[in-house]
């Protein structure tokens, strides 16, 4: 196997600039291993080979002519199909869609190509990336590249089991509700979640709309810690055309002094048990470090129990559509109505989430209560965290459930969600597999803005264990 598969994206950068390897080397071990893995993941939804080898000839041109490069330049990456790549199907996973074509890049893609990246394909995504499953009337099902009678998970699916599969150096896509941590922690790959409004949402479809776009996260999945925040920062800053993004610091890249911070160790969300290993791998990165020097907190958050409906009371109140108009591709809310039914046999998380959102309406007063117990746990948190303290909690409550597997017992993504409406910066990291070879891992949380700081943690504690491998 190609050492290629192996690098990060600026380890590849660097030796496209150096003359080590040429880009369209690089696109060719990396075209190579999708060909070679696709057939057991199926996580393309629609390829753009052809394309991308006579961008990485343009690149192996632009380092023949010399002068200043763009930091990515000839770096192939994937694209969640939800996330818009000019010329290329975007139907958020809804076979109703199939024949949209992108007509221009989102934001974060237009940003990360201006920067010398190439795509190599759009992604599988959950159809409208609500549920447990990758899996969409347009494309079908992802499966996980550790396990195929296992799930890749919601969302970003595709994305993770490709970068979890060594087929791209990292991927994009957009996280409304885990959905692209989840899939990291089921494929094990790094991710990250930005402070709210870091990131346009431009192109991303479908969105809640309103208000609630801030809950969406546009963010990477990586193979290593490192990448994290250098892809952060080509991607963030207003666009001039998502009113929800804002412009922020991300902070300096830090060489982390653990006896600098302190680490506040979650045990569980009251509701959803997580199962013994994860704890085992939550608290050995807690200790390494405790044992370095960082002070250490345990405290569990009693409004962590009604984490669903906190989420789902908070992308109603905010969203002008919602999940039911979502389905129904917009303004479209009598054909989402009519989606409803699919979705109670094939997708129980997502029932549960529109059905959440319907009775929402019979019950008035009820969602101002949640709103109140989400600000009053942003308050608690905020408050245990302080300016450098970080909070770690698995994404979901178990390793990547078998395929079928999506009912009540299935909900702990929600330890992911309740981060979006909360605005908090998390970065999912992997830690190990367990004894099936199924990877682990868990979040690291802060205070809005510390993004830079959960990437540290992260750094820091892949540096002492190389936890990503390809599958």
């Amino acid at each position: 196997m190609s050492d290629l598969l192996s690098l990060s994206a600026q380890q590849l950068a660097a030796k496209i600039r150096g003359g080590e390897a040429s880009a369209l080397d690089v696109v060719e071990a990396h075209i190579a291993r999708i060909e070679e893995v696709e057939p057991a993941v199926h996580a393309v939804a629609v390829e753009r080979f052809a394309a991308a080898r006579k961008e990485a000839q343009a690149a192996d041109a632009q380092v023949a002519d010399g002068g200043d490069l763009p930091p990515l330049l000839g770096v192939p990456f994937t694209v969640q199909e939800g996330v818009a790549v000019e010329g290329m199907p975007h139907s958020g996973g809804r076979a109703a869609r199939k024949d949209v074509i992108a007509q221009r890049d989102a934001t974060a893609v237009a940003r990360l190509r201006a920067a010398g990246g190439i795509v190599l394909a759009v992604t599988n995504v959950g159809e409208i990336a609500i549920g447990l499953e990758t899996e969409s009337s347009a494309y079908g099902r992802t499966d996980n590249p550790y396990d195929s009678r296992c799930m890749a998970g919601p969302g970003a699916g595709g994305e993770a089991a490709l970068v979890g599969a060594g087929a791209s150096p990292f991927g994009i896509g957009a996280d409304v509700n885990g959905g692209i941590r989840v899939p990291a922690f089921f494929c094990g790959t790094y991710a990250h979640k930005a402070t709210a409004g870091t990131v346009p949402v431009t192109g991303v479809h479908p969105l809640p709309g309103g208000e609630a776009d801030r809950f969406v996260g546009v963010g990477p999945l990586t193979r290593r810690a490192d990448d994290l925040l250098f892809l952060l920062r080509i991607m963030a800053g207003p666009d001039g055309e998502d009113s929800s993004c804002v412009a922020g610091s991300l902070g300096a890249d830090l060489d982390l002094d653990p006896s600098a911070i302190s680490v506040l160790d979650i045990p569980e969300d009251g509701v959803h048990e997580i199962r013994d290993d994860l704890r085992v791998c939550q608290q050995v990165c807690v200790n390494l470090l405790v044992e370095h020097g960082a002070a250490f907190k345990f405290q569990r958050f009693a409004a962590l129990e009604r984490a669903f409906e906190i989420w789902s009371s908070a992308i109603d109140e905010a969203a002008s559509l919602g999940l039911t108009g979502m389905l129904g591709d917009g303004a479209r809310r009598k054909e989402g109505m009519g989606q409803v039914g699919r979705l109670a046999a094939s997708n129980l998380p997502g029932f549960l989430m529109v059905a959440r959102e319907r009775l929402s309406t019979l019950t008035p007063g009820h969602g101002g209560r949640l709103g109140r117990q989400l600000e009053t746990l942003r308050s608690e948190m905020l408050d245990a965290m302080g300016d450098d303290g970080v909070m770690m909690l698995p994404a979901m409550n178990v390793p990547a459930p078998r395929h079928g597997r999506s009912g009540f017992k299935s909900m702990g993504w929600t330890q992911a969600a309740i981060f979006n409406v909360l605005g908090f910066p998390v970065t999912q990291i992997p830690v190990g597999f367990d004894p099936t070879g199924l990877p682990m891992g868990t979040q690291v949380i802060s205070a809005p803005g510390n993004d830079h700081l959960t990437i540290a943690v992260a750094r820091y504690l892949e540096s002492r264990a190389r936890n990503w491998r390809i599958s």
